[in-house]
């Protein structure tokens, strides 16, 4: 008998803990358990669709937008770079950190995924950059950059980023 995502109505695999379509997590199964989906195609556009999908993945995550820290036109285009640079949602809580890549070309799609323990980020750092902060994490497998970007529908970055801050205390 065929089984249909509950999300996006796609077919999916008998045995998937997760829909291919959309990353919906499937029959209760919770994205915080070691497999995670490594794309996802948003319900919605833009913010609500990000939010609708980070509740998927674990419960209470808080979030900052930022876009790649090694992208030189992001500090040139400022609040444009939005969808025509590397936009990234940090999400987090206090067990995890996810690396959400957002599509260049849609506001309804995730395109790579990375779960990361705090016990893997062996430091954190948020500086004063031209355009918002410079957030760097250093992990068991490289260096990550990302400078963050405020949207208009987003508030309290500072906030959010004194929260991240204070998870490696």
């Amino acid at each position: 008998m065929a089984k249909f995502c509950s999300n996006c109505g796609k077919e999916v695999s008998e045995g998937a803990a997760f829909c291919d379509g959309c990353g919906n997590a499937l029959n209760g199964t919770k994205a915080n358990q070691t497999s995670i989906p490594k794309t996802a195609l948003l319900s919605n556009a833009g913010s609500v669709g990000v939010y609708e999908f980070l509740e998927t993945l674990e419960p209470n995550l808080d979030f900052i937008w930022a876009r790649s820290g090694n992208d030189v036109k992001a500090q040139l285009l400022g609040i444009g770079a939005a969808f025509i640079v590397d936009t990234y949602i940090l999400a987090f809580n206090l067990q995890n950190l996810y690396i959400c890549q957002l599509s260049k070309m849609s506001g309804k799609e995730i395109v790579n995924i990375n779960k990361y323990a705090w016990s893997d980020i062996k430091s954190f750092t948020a500086s004063r950059a031209a355009v918002g902060k410079t957030l760097k994490f250093t992990t068991k497998h490289g260096n990550l950059s990302f400078r963050t970007q405020k949207l208009f529908s987003m508030e309290n970055q500072g906030d959010r980023i004194e929260k991240l801050l204070a998870l490696q205390k």
